[in-house]
């Protein structure tokens, strides 16, 4: 268990984390792949595959001899496409989750986000969902700049803040978030209500492993 009373600053993934999106995810990855003329996936096979960003989920969705550059890139263009027209179709926060946050902030914990979700995409979904300065800065995925696990991802949202590695907190669901905090020099605090096994987290290494939302108010000293 890892001491956090001290930490300025919680960046949330998004995915698996704040929002049940897999739903959504598999849904509009799969109205692509039949758009294509391929095979849709199951609901089940999405878990494992997300985590990384859109293009990436993409290239693990093709057929096997379809899986290149080029067609990974068409399948992910057309099913951020196909997302775009229903972001939040079956998106729901988790549990106690806007009230976690709500919490957060008035302990006056900087709170972000930081996701492999394209950014046009995660702003209106939070803004949807979420009411209005429940976050203090959001950073999605964008062409040509860096994406989690590398930290430079984590540096670019501490830069906008204010605020040092050392003095903040990633708390995600999978082992990209935990390898992202190992890399950029903050603590780490995995979640087990999303899409990755306990036993994954802990092989990757997470400072505190948390079960429900309002566990982490006891975690950051805001219980």
């Amino acid at each position: 268990m890892i001491t956090v009373m001290e930490f300025s600053c919680a960046i949330f993934d998004l995915d698996g984390t704040l929002l049940d999106t897999l739903q959504d995810i598999a849904y509009n990855m799969n109205r692509a792949l039949v758009i294509k003329g391929l095979p849709p996936l199951a609901l089940e096979a999405y878990p494992d595959l997300v985590g990384w960003g859109t293009y990436r989920l993409a290239y693990q969705a093709l057929p096997p001899e379809l899986q290149n550059e080029q067609n990974a890139y068409d399948l992910a263009s057309c099913a951020i496409q196909c997302y775009k027209e229903n972001p939040v179709l079956y998106t729901k926060p988790y549990p106690m989750i806007p009230e976690v946050l709500a919490h957060l902030k008035q302990h006056r914990l900087l709170v972000a986000v930081l996701t492999n979700k394209p950014d046009s995409l995660a702003q209106v979904v939070l803004k949807t969902l979420f009411a209005p300065a429940t976050f203090d800065y959001v950073y999605g995925m964008i062409p040509d700049q860096p994406a989690k696990p590398n930290p430079k991802a984590v540096w670019n949202v501490l830069a906008h803040l204010g605020i040092e590695a050392q003095k903040s907190v990633i708390i995600g669901d999978s082992e990209i978030d935990i390898e992202t905090a190992q890399a950029a020099g903050t603590a780490s605090i995995a979640v087990t209500w999303g899409f990755r096994k306990r036993r994954l987290l802990e092989k990757a290494g997470a400072d505190c492993i948390i079960d429900t939302p309002l566990d982490l108010l006891a975690v950051m000293g805001c219980s």
